[in-house]
């Protein structure tokens, strides 16, 4: 099989979680048969620029980030993103909402 971007094996990974007031970056290095954090940065975001999930305000999340990213100042290019899921909807494995 022929080496593609889900086959890489990468020595360090920048976790990026986005939730409704802050993002929070991550730095993962190889250790082991896994990963331990070698860094990490939050900054706030502006109010109400991200809501239940939603981006509303995506210059602001994008000003956000890069000034995190300038904080943190990582040389590490592969990152993994993650933004928080509906209140009510973020347990229900159906898809269905409350019932």
């Amino acid at each position: 099989m022929g080496k593609g971007f889900f086959n890489r094996k990468v020595d360090a990974l920048l976790g990026v979680d986005i939730n409704d007031t802050t993002i929070r970056l991550v730095e993962l290095g190889r250790s082991g048969c896994g990963y331990t954090v070698q860094g990490y940065v939050t900054q706030s975001l502006p109010n109400h620029a991200v809501v239940d999930g939603t981006f509303l305000d995506l210059e602001g999340v994008g000003r956000t980030l890069r000034s995190a990213l300038a904080r943190f100042s990582t040389a590490v290019r592969g990152a993994a993103a993650a933004v928080a899921a509906l209140g009510d909807h973020a347990n229900d494995r159906d898809g269905g909402g409350a019932h």
